[in-house]
C-alpha cells in the first residue's frame, strides 16, 4: 500500500509546490486539507502550484478535499496551479468532469 505524503517543495525554478503522492482517499484527503490550510494561511504569493504525479490513488473523498483546496484558495484571492498529474488523476479528473478546473500548468 503505497504511503500518502504532502509536502512543500520548492521546483528547480525556485517555486514552491505542494507535492502530494500515494493515496488521496477517505483517510488521507484530511491531511491534504490539512497542508494546503496551512499554507494558505501563511500568505500565498501567486496559485497555489500542485504536482500530484505521484497520486496512485484519487477516490471522490480525495476529489472533495481539491475541490475544497480550490475554493480556500479563491477565497483568499489565488488559485490552483496544477503543475503534474499522474495517468490516474488524469483519468478521474476526466471522468468526474473537472479536468477543466484544474488545468496543467496554469502557471
Amino acid at each position: 500500500m503505497p504511503l500518502f505524503a504532502a509536502t512543500r517543495e520548492t521546483d528547480l525554478e525556485g517555486q514552491d509546490v505542494l507535492v502530494v503522492t500515494g493515496d488521496v482517499d477517505l483517510a488521507t484527503a484530511p491531511e491534504l486539507v490539512s497542508v494546503a490550510d496551512a499554507w494558505t494561511s501563511a500568505g500565498l504569493h501567486g496559485p497555489m502550484r500542485l504536482d500530484l504525479t505521484g497520486v496512485t490513488f484519487l477516490d471522490s473523498t480525495g476529489i472533495s478535499a481539491l475541490l475544497e483546496i480550490r475554493r480556500a484558495a479563491a477565497s483568499a484571492g489565488t488559485g490552483v496551479a496544477v503543475v503534474g498529474r499522474s495517468p490516474i488523476v488524469d483519468r478521474v479528473f476526466t471522468l468526474a468532469g473537472i479536468d477543466d478546473l484544474f488545468a496543467r500548468d496554469d502557471v
